[in-house]
């Protein structure tokens, strides 16, 4: 990742951010027209948008295809959007009065 060369965080870090602002992207735009589970789905699919970028990269450079580790980038991408849509389920859900 050529951003990461230039911003000094870790590699980990950086998915986290990633997947919190595009959630909290999609919290900012989809909150008043859909269900609170419809807010993770944009984080998951750029999470896995950027795992086909590294595992492209992987296979040119080593020649084989790091699935564990791409595994470890999509938890920490999308692992406080997920926490998160929980949160913001319950909290509905108790509102209601359910």
């Amino acid at each position: 990742m050529h951003l990461l060369e230039i911003i000094p965080i870790s590699k980990d870090a950086f998915h986290v951010y990633i997947g919190f602002a595009v959630f909290a992207l999609a919290f900012l735009l989809l909150r008043s027209r859909f269900k609170t589970f419809i807010l993770i789905i944009p984080s998951i699919i750029v999470s896995m948008l950027m795992e086909t970028v590294d595992l492209r990269d992987d296979f040119r450079s080593t020649g084989e295809c790091q699935w564990w580790e791409s595994l470890h980038d999509i938890v920490n991408t999308n692992l406080i959007p997920f926490i998160l849509t929980i949160w913001l389920y319950l909290k509905e859900r108790k509102l209601r009065g359910r």
